[in-house]
């Protein structure tokens, strides 16, 4: 019944069955008979699989620690039966006896010896399971927010620094300089956070899904929206008068007036696009945490 209360509980379980302790002999329930050199129990030719409890503490820090057995019951025993008798190494009672009288040399141990753990093998449960999707959709996440941040940076750069500079320029230099900088900048690392971006923002939100979380999913999708619109508004105004720029055969001031005005304003709505959309993705961060 108890186990059931907690598998139904929605908390994160693993149920730990241990057989007989070696330490009831040595700390609690035998701690007053064994000194005197006698015992008695019903316990015949009874044969337990007698644990260590310090192995079973170990499994259950695991289990605390780690996740890693997480909707998993387990059965820990010792690789050997051993009768009451034969622990307290004695012979051990005639076949037949309803009760047996486990008798202790006085001044000499019992052989208490720590017994190999052994874990009954058991399927990963649903709550194993979650886990892993759950470390899964986290990884993901922080790179998306790492991708996010570097192409927000790149275009808060470009409009706080590079083109108020190039503002201060000739026509010759801002033209050229525009054209050196729009091939230089199709490259691998660039391509890689400008489309990886919100290619990883929707692969954290359908993760995040899998993975059952719902408090990240608003700030998720937000970002994701957001930095979808960062690429929408560079494919359809910036990209192309870069294009235009390049290819242009009119003079060098035409050329500036039909770009510089226009490419800035849209560079700073794609900025504030892809910021905004980091800050979201980092909101679905502080709320898988709170969540």
């Amino acid at each position: 019944m108890s186990e059931q209360v907690v598998r139904e509980s929605g908390a994160a379980w693993t149920v730990l069955r241990a057989s007989w302790f070696f330490q009831n002999f040595s700390e609690r329930f035998f701690l007053e008979p064994v000194p005197a050199g006698e015992i008695a129990l019903p316990a015949g030719q009874t044969t337990e699989p007698f644990v260590d409890a310090d192995d079973v503490a170990d499994i259950a820090a695991e289990a605390l620690t780690t996740g890693a057995l997480d909707g998993r019951t387990l059965e820990l025993t010792s690789p050997r039966l051993l009768t009451f008798g034969d622990v307290a190494g004695e012979s051990p009672p005639r076949s037949g006896e309803m009760s047996a009288i486990v008798r202790f040399r006085r001044r000499s141990s019992c052989p208490l010896t720590r017994p190999q753990r052994e874990i009954a093998p058991t399927e990963p449960g649903p709550k194993t399971q979650e886990h892993v999707m759950s470390t899964v959709s986290g990884v993901v996440l922080v790179v998306a927010i790492v991708a996010a941040g570097l192409i927000a940076g790149l275009f808060y750069s470009y409009a706080v620094s590079v083109m108020p500079g190039l503002a201060r320029a000739d026509d010759h230099t801002f033209v050229t300089a525009m054209r050196e900088i729009n091939i230089a900048i199709v490259n691998g690392w660039f391509l890689l956070t400008f489309l990886g971006a919100p290619l990883l923002a929707a692969a954290a939100v359908v993760l995040d899904l899998v993975a059952g979380g719902r408090g990240a999913l608003p700030w998720l999708i937000a970002g994701f929206a957001l930095l979808l619109a960062m690429i929408v508004i560079s494919a359809v105004k910036n990209i192309p008068m870069n294009n235009a720029l390049d290819r242009g055969t009119a003079s060098l001031a035409e050329l500036r007036g039909q770009f510089e005005t226009s490419w800035v304003r849209w560079n700073l709505l794609r900025a504030f696009a892809s910021t905004a959309g980091f800050a979201c993705l980092l909101g679905g961060w502080l709320a898988r945490g709170t969540g």
